[in-house]
C-alpha cells in the first residue's frame, strides 16, 4: 500500500532502513514497524468536516512549534508546545486533520495515551463523543444526560 497524503508525514521513513528520519531521528525501527504505520494509517481516507457525534475516537498529537516563540510572548500555555492534530475515526475510517495548531487536549471521560510508532502522542477514547476545537481540543462524553454536541469554533 503507497503512502497517500493523510500518511505525508511518514514519507521521509526509509522503508527498507530503520528509522523514521525526520519524525525519530533516535529511535530505531524495524522494517514491521514501519510497514504497520503505513498499513495503519493507509486505511483512513480524509475528511474535511469532522461529524457533530463521533465514537471510539483516536488523536495523534505532532509537536509543531514552540507557544513561546521569542523570549517576551506566549501564545498559549507556556509548558506546550502547539501540535498538529489528526482525529481517526476507526468505525467509518475517515481521518480529520485540524487546520489550527492546538496546545491541549481535554478529555473529559477516561483515555489511554501512548506515544505511536511515528513518534505522535496517541490518545484513544471509546464511546460516543463530541469534539471542540478552537486552540485546545475539548473531547466530551455523549450520555442521555449530556446530549449537547459541541462544534468547530
Amino acid at each position: 500500500m503507497s503512502v497517500d497524503t493523510v500518511t505525508k508525514d511518514l514519507e521521509s521513513a526509509e522503508v527498507s532502513g530503520s528509522t523514521l528520519n525526520d519524525l525519530l531521528p533516535d529511535v530505531f525501527l524495524s522494517n514491521k514497524s514501519l510497514e504497520y504505520i503505513k498499513s495503519v494509517f493507509g486505511g483512513y481516507t480524509k475528511t474535511n468536516t469532522l461529524p457533530s457525534v463521533v465514537e471510539n475516537v483516536v488523536i495523534h498529537m505532532y509537536p509543531k512549534e514552540d507557544t513561546t516563540p521569542n523570549d517576551e510572548d506566549v501564545n498559549g500555555y507556556m509548558d506546550a508546545i502547539f501540535a498538529k492534530v489528526k482525529i481517526y475515526m476507526p468505525k467509518i475510517k475517515k481521518v480529520f486533520i485540524v487546520q489550527r495548531l492546538c496546545d491541549a487536549i481535554f478529555v473529559e471521560k477516561g483515555s489511554n495515551v501512548r506515544i505511536f510508532k511515528d513518534g505522535s502522542t496517541c490518545i484513544s477514547v471509546d464511546g460516543k463523543l463530541n469534539i471542540s476545537i478552537g486552540r485546545e481540543i475539548r473531547v466530551g462524553l455523549l450520555t442521555d444526560n449530556n446530549p449537547t454536541n459541541r462544534k468547530e469554533d
